[in-house]
């Protein structure tokens, strides 16, 4: 019983520990690639002429919801 709540307990400070890194640890990206943006109402337009700018490219939209 002993062994079986601390390796609970073990398993917990670990999730914790990995939440806390996910949710603090600095996000960068490549260099050359534009920063990273929440997409909304407000920042659309500049969304779509990015996007329509970089015909020669390969595109690619990814959806993300927590639903």
């Amino acid at each position: 019983m002993r062994k079986a709540l601390l390796t609970l307990a073990a398993v917990g400070v670990v999730a914790l520990l990995l939440a806390a890194w996910v949710a603090w640890w600095p996000r960068h990206t490549p260099p050359g690639q534009p920063a990273l943006v929440a997409l909304n109402a407000g920042n659309f337009a500049e969304f779509k002429r990015y996007f329509n700018d970089a015909q020669d490219g390969v595109r690619v939209v990814l959806l993300f919801s927590p639903t």
